[in-house]
């Protein structure tokens, strides 16, 4: 990715280069107005760098407004200013106090926002925006001020759609009846339902004759079109200016948009492997890791986070959008299982899968979890005769106990509900969670995503050594307890590390360097925290 422009914005290529937004804060549409354009390659992609990370704020007053405005970092990225909450004449003043390029909107509750004035006087606050110098408006179709959108300040407007059903034929007729109008930017923002709803943001970006579009979706499930709506075709996509602070449900923040996921650079060629479960971003680390090792070895991939509820929409968006493959969590391991045309060893003992490529035959399977497990605790001395506890008969727990008996160990497997059985040998034994006896064990092992004191007991956690699959910005309960007793400790980003190792080698034929992924994950957790 090229280095931020260090110029300020007022002096850099507005809403990405070739777009008819000059430096300049024109006041109507002067001789050298024209449709903004975006360039694209001979395949008809969106060229990387053409496309803008939009940072959204939503400040209380005109005071947060002013920190806000000050605290972003220098960089290419415009701004929204969600003025739902200020006046014309707090407006008027940030915008004439800033060289940022702004583009000022005031949204009603019925569009998403939280402004409860009358329409005059929002009129006058986009107004007093305008004469101030802002580079652009956002004004809502089908509403009282749409007629700005074509009147002497349209080469300044973006006339925009908020939360529509992401229904082709819905988005479609939008489309064609925005088109008509002359404001130089149009926004299509609709409500998906399910995840895989957002293939229709990419058809209609890819499909359609109007180049002045920015579409994604909202909420969970339209997430990943806000990763992907650069790459189809917007000129832009929208974000928060830091955790906690989105405008809009589904938003990341620009520095994930930007350095975690580069998607500015996503395009045609890019290879996209999804991290599928149902609460997988921001708690995992893997996009770090994953992403820092396509960076270091200079691979055109991208790992992003798929969050689904069904795994019938994983099947169905990964199919659409043609992923290289997939690393699957809870709770869909078994599923996987199910799914792929063949797997290895240890997914079919373990009936768990969680990676997959994608070939020319179909998907193919395999199982990291358990192997890395088995890995990292023959590293730390199990020794073929130690009692083995392993806590949970999830996906993970499943994998880990069928390693350690493909390997001839003979674990315990502790369940706390019925779940898919073990095509394995008699050497495990599956017992019910609540009748096992604290510390009777050599090696403890973790795999339910219980993190707290549940797990500890009276005295030390076992004899040896503890494994424990939960990871986070701090150290679990079992964790502690078994470092205070002196045990052997591997905790849940060692073992996380691991297995993506062997998962990045297994879907890209290469290995990550050495200690990347625990350098990458160990920092994204500390931010995280």
């Amino acid at each position: 990715m090229a280095a931020a422009d260090p110029r300020p914005y007022g002096r850099a290529p507005a809403l990405g280069p070739g777009r008819g937004c000059g430096p300049e804060r024109s006041r109507g549409r002067g001789p050298a107005w024209r449709h903004p354009g975006r360039r694209r390659s001979a395949i008809g992609a969106v060229v990387p760098g053409s496309s803008s990370i939009i940072i959204s704020i939503l400040p209380s007053d005109v005071a947060a407004a002013t920190h806000e405005l000050g605290a972003i970092p220098p960089g290419p990225d415009p701004i929204e200013l969600r003025a739902d909450r200020l006046s014309a004449q707090d407006v008027a003043a940030l915008v004439a106090g800033t060289e940022r390029e702004l583009i000022v909107a005031v949204r009603r509750k019925a569009d998403g926002g939280s402004y409860e004035g009358d329409e005059r006087a929002r009129r006058e606050t986009l107004q007093a925006a305008l004469d101030a110098g802002a580079r652009w408006i956002d004004v809502e179709w089908g509403g009282e001020l749409a007629a700005m959108a074509d009147g002497p300040y349209a080469d300044r407007v973006i006339l925009s759609d908020h939360g529509a059903p992401c229904e082709r034929d819905t988005l479609e007729q939008r489309v064609e009846r925005m088109s008509r109008s002359l404001a130089a930017r149009l926004k299509i923002v609709a409500r998906a339902d399910r995840p895989s709803q957002i293939v229709v943001i990419r058809d209609l970006l890819r499909d359609q004759r109007d180049e002045r579009l920015c579409a994604f979706a909202l909420g969970t499930a339209g997430a990943l079109s806000r990763l992907l709506a650069p790459a189809w075709g917007s000129w832009g996509t929208y974000a928060a200016v830091r955790p906690g602070a989105a405008t809009a449900p589904g938003q990341f923040t620009a520095e994930e948009l930007r350095n975690l996921f580069n998607v500015l650079s996503i395009r045609e060629s890019t290879r996209i492997v999804a991290l599928v479960g149902n609460d997988v971003f921001p708690a995992s680390p893997s996009p770090a890791m994953h992403n820092a090792g396509y960076r270091a070895l200079d691979l055109d991939r991208v790992y992003l986070p798929l969050q689904a509820e069904d795994w019938s929409e994983v099947v169905a968006v990964s199919e659409a959008l043609g992923f290289a493959g997939l690393a699957v969590t809870m709770p869909f391991k078994g599923d996987a299982a199910g799914y792929v045309a063949r797997s290895d060893e240890l997914s079919g003992v373990a009936r768990a899968v969680n990676t997959i490529v994608f070939e020319a035959e179909g998907p193919v399977g395999a199982n990291t979890d358990g192997s890395a497990a088995v890995d990292c605790l023959e590293a730390h001395g199990l020794a073929t005769g130690d009692r083995i506890d392993v806590l949970g008969a999830g996906g993970t727990g499943r994998a880990v106990a069928a390693a350690l008996v493909l390997r001839g160990y003979h674990p315990r497997l502790w369940s706390r509900n019925a779940g898919p059985g073990l095509r394995a040998p008699a050497r495990i034994e599956e017992r019910p969670f609540d009748g096992r006896e604290h510390g009777d064990t050599d090696w403890l092992i973790n795999a339910t995503p219980l993190r707290d004191e549940t797990l500890i007991g009276a005295g030390a956690p076992a004899r040896k050594g503890v494994l424990d699959a939960v990871y986070g910005p701090r150290p679990t309960a079992l964790v502690v307890n078994a470092k205070r007793a002196g045990l052997h400790v591997i905790d849940g980003l060692g073992l996380l590390g691991a297995q993506a190792e062997g998962q990045f080698e297994l879907q890209t034929g290469r290995k990550p360097p050495p200690e990347l992924f625990a350098a990458a994950g160990q920092r994204y957790l500390d931010e995280l925290g």
